[in-house]
């Protein structure tokens, strides 16, 4: 069961839907997009769900994004894809901002909490009249023969985050 605490959700999780949310457009989805595609394969998307639209149907910067993959890929493989191409997106990135945002470098850090494995990127996005740090945390955990991902794009309210990930439950095998 996914699902976020908030009073407008938008969740996508048909074949159809999803090819709608494949590619981000406009500022902030766009990157995050690149970034998340480099390593995970978006044939293994299951849902995504936001506060707001995404892509052209996005209306801030200030949401999350989640998708959910669903992959055989072992969690090495997945964190390995994460640390190695996902953030060579990400650096590249980060090297063509300008504003207050040149010289920035993108960050990469890992860690395990309550048995799932994360792996966080950062990088600046600058728009010539706004920017930010992009997070994008990639949370993965082993479901039976498969792995579950959960990829943050964002940030939302202080406790969306953390509400969504206690709310997964993977039965036993």
């Amino acid at each position: 069961m996914i699902g976020m605490r908030s009073s407008t959700i938008t969740y996508i999780s048909g074949h159809r839907e999803l090819r709608s949310v494949r590619i981000g457009h406009g500022e902030w989805d766009s990157e995050y997009g690149f970034v998340v595609d480099a390593s995970l394969p978006f044939d293994d998307c299951a849902a995504h769900v936001g506060g707001e639209g995404w892509g052209w149907q996005g209306v801030s910067f200030g949401d999350l994004q989640v998708r959910a993959y669903v992959t055989s890929l072992s969690a090495e493989d997945v964190l390995l894809r994460v640390k190695t191409q996902s953030f060579s997106v990400a650096q590249s990135i980060a090297e063509r901002q300008n504003g207050f945002a040149a010289g920035a470098k993108a960050g990469f850090s890992t860690s395990t909490e309550q048995g799932r494995q994360q792996a966080m990127i950062t990088y600046p996005l600058w728009y010539g009249d706004y920017g930010g740090t992009a997070p994008i945390d990639f949370y993965v955990r082993n479901a039976g023969r498969y792995r579950l991902v959960l990829v943050f794009m964002g940030r939302g309210g202080e406790n969306e985050k953390a509400s969504l990930l206690n709310s997964v439950k993977i039965p036993a095998s």
